[in-house]
């Protein structure tokens, strides 16, 4: 109930951060992601940052989730072996420590697609393994820039223990939502 309500806001809000306990990521993502694309014609940029995109596609589409407007950023499969670059609806990344290569995705999906656009994170937190929490935070803030009044953002992020991150980005976002 929760999350339909913060979902509900986005049609007058453009980005929200989800703070969640780390076992209930995936399961928030997939409830943003119904939310998100439920508007015909949308187009969706999911930003996968703890496992393969194919296989959150996969899952989704047996959640009877319609995936042919969804587009992907896997961070994970380069790092494991796979391929880097563009195949299909997935921008396999080159590394997950590149927030920039991230950052330059999510403009070129921006300006390439008209009408209603959404961006989802699925966790956040995840990208700490591989950078700073101030160039984490400046990537949280530039995406919300980016997003702008045209798109519809929402980042999911875990709780952590003694956690001082999330209350470097929660400014960024025009609201915050606290999953118990």
């Amino acid at each position: 109930m929760q999350l339909k309500a913060a979902f509900a806001k986005l049609d007058s809000k453009k980005s929200i951060l989800v703070v969640t306990p780390s076992a209930m990521t995936q399961d928030t993502a997939r409830s943003a992601v119904k939310f998100l694309s439920r508007k015909r014609g949308s187009k969706g940029l999911y930003m996968v940052l703890n496992k393969p995109a194919e296989r959150v596609k996969g899952d989704l589409e047996k959640q009877k989730i319609n995936t042919k407007d969804i587009f992907f950023i896997d961070t994970l499969s380069a790092s494991i072996g796979g391929e880097i670059g563009w195949k299909g609806q997935i921008l396999y990344s080159s590394n997950p420590a590149d927030i920039t290569e991230m950052g330059i995705a999510v403009s070129n999906f921006i300006a390439k697609h008209n009408g209603r656009k959404w961006i989802l994170m699925d966790s956040l937190i995840t990208l700490k393994l591989y950078t700073t929490e101030d160039m984490l935070a400046k990537f949280a803030q530039t995406l919300t820039l980016k997003a702008g009044n045209d798109v519809q953002l929402v980042v999911i992020t875990a709780k952590t223990k003694g956690d001082t991150f999330t209350n470097k980005i929660i400014p960024f976002f025009d609201d915050v939502v606290m999953v118990e």
